[in-house]
């Protein structure tokens, strides 16, 4: 039953903004990005409408076979200013450029539906402006994705990419936030008690989203025989921990004769000469090897032969890339964040910066092939229990109840 003096939502339309959310260049994309592509894919084979509106367009396979309506608006340039400045002024470009298209694809699945629920794909200023002023219509609810709590810029400044470049990051997080709140939007986060510890509070729901496997990552029956092998896979940058993942490494590589390979896109130019040179500098060429971006089917076959996925990164929401690894069997190493509580393993988690605590937990594993089978087959099996669709109908039935709301 309909609460009084509303209508039932039958037929919603949901219009997700990624202008700057999608991120891709070439065939890196990250994790926030495919999660909200896997849930567009979700809503959409549960009845909804549902439309995505990016600056470049996704990758064919991570909307293969589904029923959304891509609107590419192009490519946004980024400014010529120093790179510092410059990401930060692009979370702002794509909003100003194409604001009377977004206007307009958002005015018209307004008119054909008995509700439209307009969702930020990212926390960045640009995706949150677009659901701002396209909601001035009544009758729209209105859903932001924070992906993430970043941290203050006091928290490691230096290992998260330098002081400037945390302050910035902290400052366009913390104006979203404001945005998100005054313009009555539902935050939507994997951990959102994290807002309430930073001081955040917000009328009403909070959506309480979930990482969870796409099918092609879906946990496979462990392999019997795992190298002495390494790996992080993820984006190459400052945030992400690579810094310490070498310095981990120069630890490890005392005591054990192992390898480590580290694939994915470095953040800049600039970045991937400084991992290049801070290797050699450690002497660790012999045992580190760069790979940069690999396809899905050699990520696959790395995280299913490898031991060990040493990711000690310093801001994340759920770690999708943490999640693959465990449905593969490699077992985590990674920071204690609040992000990785699905995992369980709690002794696989270190104090955040503590580099030698790495190094140990790497160490204990590589050394007991019994201690690294058990752990390997208890995350695989801790694995099997996220379901995607089941996530996707839950935000789905609040969707409707937020357009009722906005009704009254």
């Amino acid at each position: 039953m309909s609460p009084q003096g509303s209508r039932a939502i039958d037929k919603i339309s949901v219009l997700v903004f990624m202008t700057t959310g999608v991120a891709i260049r070439g065939d890196d994309v990250g994790g926030g990005t495919r999660h909200i592509l896997a849930l567009a894919r979700a809503w959409g084979s549960l009845g909804a409408s549902v439309n995505v509106v990016t600056t470049e367009a996704p990758l064919e396979a991570l909307t293969e076979g589904s029923v959304l309506q891509l609107h590419v608006l192009g490519r946004v340039v980024d400014p010529p200013v120093h790179p510092r400045l410059g990401f930060l002024l692009s979370t702002f470009m794509p909003f100003f450029r194409y604001h009377r298209e977004i206007s307009e694809i958002s005015g018209k699945l307004s008119q054909n539906c008995d509700g439209l629920v307009l969702v930020a794909g990212s926390p960045y200023l640009a995706d949150v402006l677009s659901v701002l002023v396209s909601a001035r219509k009544s009758g729209l609810a209105k859903v932001a994705f924070l992906h993430h709590m970043i941290p203050p810029p006091w928290w490691f400044p230096r290992r998260r990419g330098g002081f400037v470049r945390s302050i910035l990051n902290w400052l366009q997080f913390q104006a979203s936030l404001v945005l998100v709140k005054i313009g009555g939007m539902t935050p939507a986060l994997y951990t959102p008690s994290e807002l309430a510890k930073s001081g955040w509070s917000f009328h009403g729901s909070v959506l309480e989203d979930q990482g969870w496997l796409s099918n092609t990552s879906e946990p496979r029956r462990q392999p019997k025989n795992r190298q002495g092998l390494a790996c992080f896979v993820g984006r190459v940058s400052p945030t992400k921990g690579v810094n310490d993942v070498i310095s981990a490494w120069g630890l490890v590589s005392q005591k054990s004769q192992a390898d480590l390979i580290i694939a994915g896109k470095p953040v800049s130019h600039e970045y991937e000469r400084k991992v290049q040179v801070a290797i050699r500098r450690a002497g660790l060429s012999s045992t580190i090897k760069l790979l940069g971006v690999i396809s899905e089917e050699e990520k696959e076959a790395l995280l299913s032969s490898a031991s060990i996925f040493l990711f000690p990164s310093y801001e994340e929401g759920w770690a999708i890339s943490v999640m693959e690894a465990a449905s593969r069997g490699a077992i985590p190493v990674v920071y204690d964040l609040p992000a990785y509580a699905y995992l369980g393993c709690e002794w696989t988690r270190v104090p955040v910066g503590d580099i030698s605590g790495l190094a140990s937990q790497v160490t204990k594993i590589l050394e007991s092939p019994k201690l690294q089978a058990d752990l390997s087959r208890k995350l695989i099996e801790r694995m099997e229990g996220f379901k995607g669709e089941e996530i996707a109908e839950r935000q789905l039935t609040l969707f409707r109840r937020l357009l009722q709301v906005e009704e009254r």
